[in-house]
């Protein structure tokens, strides 16, 4: 027999080149990552060459082996492949973080932000922290946990936690905590508390209409709390009275009680003016709405002394049928806007037998885009007509118009009502074809800093109590406010209140889940394996 003897070769050489090798990788890390470190980073890659040399004196080829042999490029192919599987991925999940899509299949759009919410997330410049304390594994606590995960996803400054008060009694005690279920927000020194009646609708038990179902306001009361904390001031919005306007804090039709707690919740500080004596200097935006009787011409002055001064701006909305021709004066001589005395017929009012229903179109505009992206619309009721001309100094834009098929009605009043037979046909050189301006904004001095604003509109009952509330009412006569209030990062459209859904088992669809999971899927089962069972014995 040959015996054949191995060569025996040391693998010393190797175990160098490869602590070589890493050496390299730390040296250049540590000089990438700390700069101030270049002489730890010269010693790594010292200690590199000396085992390179260490290895090539043990053996010379070493280097010749270890980086052209065939084994070697075959390792090199390998790690090249995984390093641009790699890399593939990581460029995809880069373009997915930037540029990722999200749709929420929900019922209620329970995982979906408003737009008011995602803009004022993402332009928080202060760090806002929120605590919620619910026990694990509530239902309630869930709900408000993906809510604030949202929150979370579109702001780095955003930050919450989670506290069981049972199992943390120390925390909720030294934060004041008097009930389960509530939720402080903090930014800086400032601290709102929400408590559970904000987040939570229950309807009255009593009640027995089957419209009045539980709802989730978190998103209206998370939002709104997360505003007062960061806004350094409130903006002050006083409603005119003495004229017969609608009260701020009624709940009747035409009074604005809905409309006063949307702008508290939109950190607004609103108030009422009885022109009698200066208007107070702390008001930003003066609402003139609905008055049933006309100003004094004193009043005019005062209201014209308060608008030449400094963010000082004007909102007015006048019905149709009421004359006030001190006012409507004003209107035209400081703003170029003429209210006509035309009722505006609209094509869809007519066949729905509601005459005085104007469902408008907006026009782009910083107040109405955000709306209009949505494809919202908002909804009046008995509307005048506007005429505008343009007036030195100032810049005109319109808003809100009517429909291409919609006309101004000229004397639609007939001893002293409406009546529709009257509104169905249009009179050539009489009434005035559409569409026609239904809400407009000024711009006054718009050049400079110290520009006032002012907005009109043909009809006031679209923001009273028993029109706000429908389509993108509420939307648009808040964003009015903001856009004269100058706060434009609150112009969007609002977070809507979700209904919470309820299943109602009758007993005959517990008969049925109860037999089809009991006793259906386990004979399916059964039933899928005697026919594969019968199928397989015949092959």
């Amino acid at each position: 027999m040959n015996d054949k003897r191995k060569m025996k070769i040391s693998v010393l050489p190797y175990i160098g080149i490869l602590i070589a090798f890493a050496c390299f990788i730390a040296a250049g890390i540590i000089y990438l990552n700390f700069p101030s470190n270049v002489n730890s980073a010269l010693y790594t890659l010292g200690l590199g060459i000396i085992f390179v040399i260490g290895s090539m004196i043990l053996r010379p080829a070493v280097l010749k082996e270890v980086f052209f042999s065939r084994k070697t490029l075959l390792w090199v192919n390998d790690i090249f492949l995984i390093l641009i599987i790699v890399g593939i991925g990581v460029v995809l999940s880069y373009i997915g973080f930037r540029r990722n899509f999200r749709y929420d299949f929900t019922y209620n759009q329970m995982f979906s932000l408003s737009g008011q919410t995602i803009k004022v997330a993402r332009e928080l410049d202060k760090n806002v922290k929120v605590t919620a304390f619910y026990p694990q594994g509530t239902a309630e606590g869930t709900a408000v946990e993906d809510l604030l995960k949202e929150y979370k996803r579109h702001s780095d400054r955003f930050s919450y936690t989670i506290i069981d008060p049972v199992r943390d009694p120390l925390t909720t005690r030294a934060m004041n905590i008097k009930q389960v279920g509530q939720i402080v927000v903090q930014c800086d020194t400032n601290r709102v508390d929400v408590g559970v009646s904000d987040l939570f609708y229950a309807p009255n038990p009593y009640n027995r209409n089957p419209n009045d179902k539980p709802k989730f306001t978190g998103e209206q009361a998370l939002t709104s709390a997360i505003v007062n904390v960061t806004s350094g001031i409130k903006r002050v919005i006083s409603f005119v009275t003495g004229h017969g306007e609608g009260s701020i804090s009624g709940f009747q039709g035409r009074d604005l009680g809905l409309l006063n707690e949307y702008l508290v919740s939109e950190n607004f500080e609103v108030t009422e003016t009885k022109i009698t004596d200066l208007i107070d200097p702390k008001v930003s935006v003066l609402v003139i709405a609905n008055p049933q009787q006309d100003y004094l011409d004193s009043e005019i002055k005062i209201i014209k002394e308060f608008l030449q001064q400094k963010d000082k701006n004007l909102l007015m909305a006048l019905d149709y049928g009421v004359s006030l021709p001190n006012l409507e004066s004003f209107a035209l001589e400081n703003y170029g806007v003429l209210f006509n005395s035309d009722l505006t017929v609209d094509i869809r009012g007519l066949q729905i037998g509601q005459p005085g229903v104007v469902a408008p179109e907006l026009v782009d505009h910083a107040i109405t885009t955000p709306l209009k992206e949505k494809k919202l619309s908002n909804l009046m009721y008995l509307a005048r007509t506007i005429s505008t001309e343009e007036k030195t100094g100032t810049r005109l834009s319109v808003l809100v118009t009517s429909a291409d098929q919609s006309w101004g009605k000229r004397n639609a009043v007939n001893n002293g009502q409406i009546k529709v037979a009257d509104l169905r046909d249009f009179k050539e050189g009489v009434d005035v074809r559409g569409p026609l301006n239904l809400g407009v904004a000024v711009e006054r001095n718009h050049a400079v800093a110290s520009g006032s604003k002012a907005i009109f509109f043909a009809d006031a009952d679209f923001f009273s109590n028993s029109l706000i509330k429908q389509l993108a009412n509420r939307d648009l006569i808040i964003n009015s406010m903001n856009w004269a209030a100058g706060q434009m990062q609150m112009v969007s459209v609002r977070a809507r209140v979700l209904e919470i859904p309820q299943i109602d088992f009758k007993p005959e669809s517990s008969n049925l889940v109860f037999t089809v999971c009991v006793f259906g899927a386990p004979l399916l089962v059964m039933l899928f394996g005697g026919i594969v069972y019968m199928v397989r014995r015949r092959v």
